[in-house]
């Protein structure tokens, strides 16, 4: 789950990136990178070669490719960094998780794929910049390829994050320079935060009576958080004060990354994996050197289909009385 394994990049002459191109039906997609052969290029892969379990979404690019018909070359020195999307799960884990390679002055630009999920804006948004600041990494330098295209050099790294697979354990740094290029160090580290989507007008992943969750939480110290009415800064700032991070499983919880080592992440389990916690989380809370505590779904599933629940309150009062000290 947890690795040091060799952490590559391999310059190509003449690398070539194809576009994503995505299967919805099947739930798959082609596209990435090849060499002048033709041959796919193994860094490249957003899984790693190794893995046998299940992936959402597969890569099935073939090895090789006999006939590219590229429609854009560029001169210079390129860094590919992967997939590049707006979901913030997984740009937080795969969208970053290329950015150890990347030095300020040796390229000429960097190069994403497009993701699996479609994006509602053009470029690289405001959102993302704020990740990439940190490592000298202006928009202006970033390709996010959309037609086939020729680059007369292309160092391609591997990555550091292998979704529901593994995670280099230096991964945290990218995490760490994020936050120390916007946070100072001597902040105190006392907050108990609970991560609320009590706010989103979602149709699925609902819990209904999430704001009684809220008030359980409140009994024992934490504050409530409502990431959509915050920015990302406001976010990191509350997040590097964390000594309990608190929420209904999800993409949310993922940043742990950016909260002090040695602190606590509680996971309130869902429908689908009711006793425990999510193999990115699992990655994410090793990671970040926090203590994981699983909180079991009890409850009424009230749509199957669309994961909507209503938590057991008085289960969770109970849980909380036992595990967390009030203050």
């Amino acid at each position: 789950m947890i690795e040091e394994f060799e952490l590559t990049v391999v310059a190509y002459p003449n690398g070539i990136v194809v576009p994503t191109e995505v299967d919805r039906v099947n739930k798959t997609f082609t596209g990435g990178v090849y060499d002048e052969s033709g041959h796919l290029v193994d860094n490249s892969l957003r899984q790693d070669k190794e893995h046998l379990g299940v992936q959402a979404f597969p890569q099935l690019s073939p090895s090789m490719i006999n006939d590219i018909k590229v429609q854009h070359v560029l001169k210079g020195r390129y860094l590919y960094l992967g997939f590049y999307t707006e979901h913030y799960g997984h740009f937080l884990l795969e969208t970053l998780s290329r950015l150890w390679a990347y030095t300020e002055n040796k390229y000429d630009g960097v190069v994403f794929n497009e993701f699996v999920n479609p994006r509602q804006t053009q470029g690289v948004s405001t959102f993302s910049q704020l990740f990439f600041a940190p490592f000298g990494i202006k928009a202006s330098s970033v390709s996010i390829v959309n037609v086939t295209t020729q680059f007369e050099w292309l160092d391609v790294p591997k990555a550091q994050f292998f979704i529901v697979n593994k995670a280099h354990a230096n991964y945290i740094e990218t995490y760490r320079k994020i936050s120390n290029y916007y946070i100072a160090s001597n902040v105190d580290k006392s907050l108990r935060i609970y991560l609320s989507r009590s706010k989103l007008l979602k149709r699925k992943r609902k819990a209904l009576n999430e704001i009684a969750i809220e008030q359980a939480f409140v009994d024992h110290g934490f504050i409530i958080v409502h990431p959509q009415d915050l920015s990302f800064l406001e976010q990191l700032a509350l997040l590097s004060r964390a000594e309990m991070l608190a929420g209904i499983e999800g993409s949310g919880l993922h940043n742990c990354v950016f909260m002090p080592p040695r602190g606590v992440v509680i996971n309130l389990c869902g429908m689908r994996q009711p006793n425990s916690i999510k193999s990115n989380q699992k990655i994410c809370n090793t990671l970040a050197h926090v203590t994981s505590l699983v909180l079991p779904f009890v409850g009424e599933v009230v749509n199957k289909e669309k994961l909507i629940t209503r938590y057991d309150i008085p289960h969770i009062k109970q849980w909380l009385r036992k595990n967390i000290s009030r203050v």
